[in-house]
């Protein structure tokens, strides 16, 4: 069995499983900004919580994710042969 440790939940803090995951894609977003740079953004799951004795209306288990963001600079911005 899994961890099980207190989390925050909705105003509360409740009794959760810290569950173990693969990681099986990641997709960046990317954005073309009119200055000419492109910024590349994804975001990463980093811990996946399953909350104890609590479901949805429809019986379903509550998850509780923590997430973190990246974000690259792609491409700088040129002007005049230079990047600004």
């Amino acid at each position: 069995m899994n961890k099980i440790e207190k989390i925050s939940s909705r105003g509360k803090m409740v009794d959760a499983e810290k569950l173990t995951f693969i990681n099986k894609e990641e997709h960046w977003s990317q954005y073309v900004l009119e200055d000419g740079a492109i910024i590349r953004f994804k975001t990463e799951a980093q811990t996946v919580h399953k909350i104890i004795g609590e479901t949805d209306k429809d019986g379903n288990p509550l998850y509780v994710m923590q997430f973190k963001q990246a974000m690259v600079l792609a491409k700088a911005p040129i002007k005049n042969g230079r990047i600004n």
